[in-house]
């Protein structure tokens, strides 16, 4: 644990030699706490869920472990009730969604899964109940339930019918958030190349999507409503390689505004579902409610460049080659001089680092100048294609 100026307060380390601890989310609770929620494997090699509730000088209160015969559980995320108990959400059997009711002292109050192929992967808690984000292969939905685990309704998310909801790739994990002004934003991602999905709705399921030029994976809520996209990108500038990567932040208003550029918006469009009991894990025999919604698309198209980005130059290596040209920046005087080899036209383009051309210019075979000096100061990139389709492309730097 570090305090507000970086230095480490106090750390503690859980183990447990005979079943494995792997934590996987930790919250702090209302006493100034934490609870760590974790996986291991029982004697029998089924997984299982760990409890541990740490003081806030990091002493360990109580641990306690949750399985079940025969059955594999895992927890995703966990998060803390008005009257101080907890939530947990995971998954049971491998493709069931499953929460627990645990109290403050770490005892099992109830226990329940859901009739749905899917993985629970986040959950918030609102005033009304439990949201919890449900993964599909290739979609998503969101369920809401009562703060006992009851369901209420489940809204599917899909776009075109299609892949909505990004598959799991690499070691990414979804997320899920509640903005200030009381709407869903979830993330996601397609592949690590073409970007990320997100979406914003109510819980109702009315809302929108966007995408957004990196692999997002992490997102939170700030006070105006809007919220705070991590992930790596490239997020600024244009990419020479497909495998450029960069350190992505992206903050948004409330309205998602302020990160359009000329991102595609799709409605939300629902799916029949149906949550249903199971006798070994539900209390209750009573069905989730399907809601069903009138959309609303907004398609948005404003000067803002921010997350705008795309691939410069050809990713051919043969074509690449046909191209020779040499690029000398003059930092002074921002004199950009372009040697061209090629007997054929071949047309220059410069980028600033938001990805917004500056400057466009034919080029003739041997020495060509082009004038830098008006633009700012920065990182800009250069690419030269001719007709044929080969290209050559690079960044410079104008001090």
């Amino acid at each position: 644990m570090k305090s507000t100026t970086g230095d480490v307060e106090w750390a503690v380390q859980i183990t447990d030699s005979v079943f494995g601890f792997q934590p996987i989310n930790i919250i702090q609770t209302d006493d100034d706490g934490f609870l760590v929620t974790g996986n291991g494997k029982n004697n029998s090699g089924y997984q299982q869920i760990f409890l541990v509730k740490l003081d806030a000088q990091g002493t360990m209160e109580w641990k306690k472990i949750l399985s079940y015969p025969n059955m594999h559980i895992q927890v995703n995320a966990s998060v803390q009730l008005a009257d101080s108990s907890f939530v947990i959400g995971g998954t049971i059997t491998g493709d069931m969604p499953y929460m627990a009711g645990i109290s403050p002292s770490g005892n099992l109050v109830w226990s329940r899964s859901y009739d749905v192929m899917a993985s629970l992967d986040g959950m918030v808690r609102t005033q009304s109940g439990l949201v919890s984000l449900l993964r599909l292969s290739g979609s998503a939905k969101i369920m809401h339930t009562d703060h006992s685990g009851m369901p209420r309704s489940v809204i599917s998310l899909q776009r075109n019918l299609n892949c909505a909801y990004p598959y799991l790739y690499y070691n990414y994990k979804p997320g899920m958030t509640l903005t200030t002004d009381s709407n869903l934003v979830i993330i996601g991602y397609e592949d690590r190349y073409n970007g990320s999905e997100f979406i914003k709705t109510n819980l109702q399921g009315v809302g929108y999507s966007y995408s957004v030029g990196m692999v997002a994976n992490g997102v939170k809520p700030l006070e105006d409503g809007g919220v705070l996209l991590t992930g790596y990108g490239p997020m600024y500038g244009i990419k020479t390689n497909s495998y450029d990567l960069h350190t992505g932040l992206v903050r948004t208003k409330a309205s998602m505004d302020s990160v359009e550029c000329e991102f595609g918006s799709w409605a939300l469009v629902t799916a029949p579902d149906t949550l249903s009991t199971d006798t070994l894990m539900f209390d209750s025999t009573e069905l989730g409610q399907v809601v069903s919604y009138t959309p609303v698309v907004r398609n948005i198209v404003t000067d803002e460049y921010a997350g705008c980005v795309g691939v410069l130059g050809s990713v051919d290596e043969k074509q690449e080659a046909m191209l020779t040209m040499s690029v000398y920046p003059n930092p002074s005087s921002g004199i950009l001089q372009v040697q061209v080899d090629e007997h054929e036209p071949v047309v220059l383009e410069v980028y600033n680092s938001l990805g917004v051309r500056v400057a466009v210019r034919q080029l003739n075979p041997g020495v060509n100048e082009l004038d830098l000096g008006s633009q700012p100061k920065g990182i800009y990139f250069y690419r030269a294609r001719t007709e044929q389709g080969a290209s050559s492309s690079g960044r410079m730097v104008l001090e």
